[in-house]
């Protein structure tokens, strides 16, 4: 077989233990046994060839992946993962022949032109042997992806209204804390803000009501 799945979380959680050697020595020996699609032979000078392992660290890199991740049985090193993966891959090939002798995707119905007798003068198109829908590649309703709402099919939105701030008078600040019985000097919190450019911190101030219920609040502790 020319490619298998790789489940990344599966292999790193079984394999975080191995250096760098180890993990290279690992991938060779599983794409040799996909590429041959039979187990390894349990020949270990001939497996260290086969994936060039040349070093002494390399070729004891071999024998370490063999032990732990392999299964010596008679005169092969087998893989459980790696036998389930052939298995699955056999018998959709299997399918696959199957499917090819019974003629593969039905071609498009046969389209004549035959005289009609209701039209002598000219032609009418009719179809022979239309067979039935073939299902055998169509997609399950419920794996069909639900398709996002088109941005000109949204509603548009209503803009959003923003209140512009308006700088109050002194005598607009007296009248407000002489209203809700504000105890803090208004020429105090005008000129505060007049000095700062009317900012809380670093944003423009949005509300000098709330300023002031503020100010007097932290009076009131």
């Amino acid at each position: 077989m020319n490619w298998y799945k790789h489940y990344m979380g599966d292999y790193a959680r079984d394999t975080a233990h191995l250096t760098i050697l180890q993990h290279g020595t690992y991938r060779l020996l599983l794409d040799h046994y996909y590429a041959t699609e039979k187990p390894l032979q349990a020949h270990i000078p001939t497996l260290q060839r086969i994936i060039r392992a040349t070093t002494p660290d390399e070729q004891d890199a071999v024998k370490t992946v063999l032990k732990e991740y392999f299964c010596l049985e008679g005169e092969f090193y087998t893989h459980s993962r790696a036998d389930k993966e052939l298995t699955k891959y056999e018998a959709q090939a299997d399918h696959n022949r199957t499917v090819g002798k019974l003629g593969g995707r039905p071609r498009n119905p046969e389209i004549t032109q035959v005289v009609s007798e209701n039209n002598p003068s000219g032609y009418e198109n009719i179809t022979r042997n239309k067979p039935n829908p073939d299902t055998r590649y169509q997609i399950p309703d419920n794996q069909i992806p639900e398709t996002k709402e088109r941005e000109v099919d949204k509603p548009p939105r209503s803009p959003k209204i923003v209140s512009k701030f308006e700088k109050p008078t002194l005598i607009e600040i007296r009248t407000y804390c002489e209203a809700i019985g504000a105890s803090i000097n208004p020429v105090t919190f005008f000129n505060h803000y007049e000095a700062v450019g009317w900012k809380v911190g670093k944003n423009s101030m949005k509300d000098w009501k709330a300023g002031v219920r503020g100010w007097n609040s932290r009076d009131a502790k």
